[in-house]
């Protein structure tokens, strides 16, 4: 349900660092529930794409909530930063070519 709203909420304005934080985080924290299924894979990838995207608008909008961005860095770190998001659209597409 919060996905739901947060992605709504992009709809709207897609330019509110906030709202990317928001769904980054919450793939993020999905990862502690995951299985160890495709899901897993997916809520890794999730995570690090909204993030990414909530650091390059912080940055391009000029914020000034730095523990944000902090925690963004932290968490993106934590995901393995841009290289590993890179490596699992690799493993994504070996494992279902069709689907990308």
């Amino acid at each position: 349900m919060a996905t739901e709203v947060l992605e709504d909420l992009l709809e709207e304005d897609d330019e509110v660092v906030e709202v990317w934080y928001l769904l980054g985080w919450l793939f993020y924290l999905q990862l502690d529930k995951q299985d160890l299924t495709n899901n897993g894979v997916n809520f890794r990838k999730s995570a690090w794409t909204y993030l990414s995207k909530a650091k390059k608008l912080y940055v391009k909008l000029r914020c000034e909530d730095a523990p944000m961005f902090d925690h963004t860095e932290q968490l993106l770190a934590e995901l393995g930063g841009e290289e590993h998001g890179l490596l699992l659209l690799l493993l994504m597409m070996m494992m279902k070519p069709d689907r990308l």
